[in-house]
């Protein structure tokens, strides 16, 4: 029982690897796109990327 446990939980830290990394290159995409969309909106105080993103994306049509 041991051995399949140790199975699960490799496949498990697999998994979340795999989709920290996505995550990750996900976050820079957006960053850029974001940086080059609407530099004013990061410029204000306590708007980050992914808020800013939201609003551009929600504004955008």
């Amino acid at each position: 029982m041991p051995g399949i446990v140790a199975e699960l939980a490799r496949d498990e830290l697999a998994d979340v690897v795999g989709l920290t990394a996505r995550v990750n290159d996900l976050q820079r995409r957006i960053k850029s796109l974001v940086e080059a969309t609407a530099p004013t909106l990061l410029a204000m105080p306590g708007v980050g990327v992914l808020t800013a993103a939201k609003l551009v994306g929600e504004t955008a049509g």
